[in-house]
């Protein structure tokens, strides 16, 4: 069938665009993963004096408005944070203290990129498996197909949250030395892959529903 023909070449265009995909994020992970034993090897030969650098954080906004004109406003100034306003311009300036970081714990802030590179190849994988299933499948309806499918919404539900997770609370105890809840999570994808799963489960009844029938005539 013609449409049958159609879903096999999407499925095998769909199979190439997530081989290099792959790869790409493949190549991303080695780069991070190389720079990540880098710094942790880096640790152990650079001399104590230069393991811990002092980073002070400037912050400066300018606000041009012809409503500010009008404000009767007067300076505000504090240990870290100052505002003022001159005709229609307001001044915004915030500087923190003298912070020590130690650079042998970059690494830290790399491993939640890496774990989330790493969720996407897992993802990319089930989704190449999908295509090269609907390349071969004589129809969309079959088995294979849609366990693939259910694997490719459990495996971006996986990637939207364990990595953040995860990678929160190990950046977290490398810089502070303690485990600390800081995690971020986008809720709005988390319901979107959740509807999509869904879906398939809806697509996974109606299709037994099918088999069934076309078993009974």
């Amino acid at each position: 069938m013609e449409q049958v023909r159609k879903i096999q070449s999407t499925g095998t265009a769909v199979r190439v665009i997530s081989i290099i995909c792959i790869v790409l994020f493949a190549i991303a992970a080695l780069f991070l993963a190389l720079t990540m034993v880098a710094l942790i090897v880096t640790s152990y030969v650079l001399p104590a004096d230069y393991q811990v650098v002092d980073v002070v954080l400037d912050f400066g906004l300018k606000l041009d408005y012809p409503l500010f004109a009008q404000m009767d406003a007067h300076p505000f100034f504090s240990d870290n944070f100052s505002a003022t306003a001159q005709d229609s311009t307001l001044l915004l300036d915030f500087s923190s203290d003298v912070m020590p970081f130690q650079l042998t714990k970059l690494w830290a802030l790399l491993f939640t990129p890496f774990l989330q590179i790493i969720a996407w190849i897992v993802v990319f994988s089930f989704v190449c498996r999908f295509a090269k299933a609907l390349k071969t499948s004589h129809s969309p309806f079959t088995g294979t197909v849609i366990a693939r499918l259910k694997a490719i919404g459990w495996s971006l539900l996986f990637a939207a949250t364990l990595p953040s997770i995860i990678g929160g609370f190990v950046s977290t105890f490398a810089m502070s030395g303690h485990f600390k809840v800081s995690v971020s999570v986008d809720l709005s994808m988390v319901l979107f892959i959740l509807i999509f799963l869904l879906l398939i489960y809806i697509f996974s009844y109606g299709a037994k529903l099918q088999e069934e029938s076309d078993t009974t005539l």
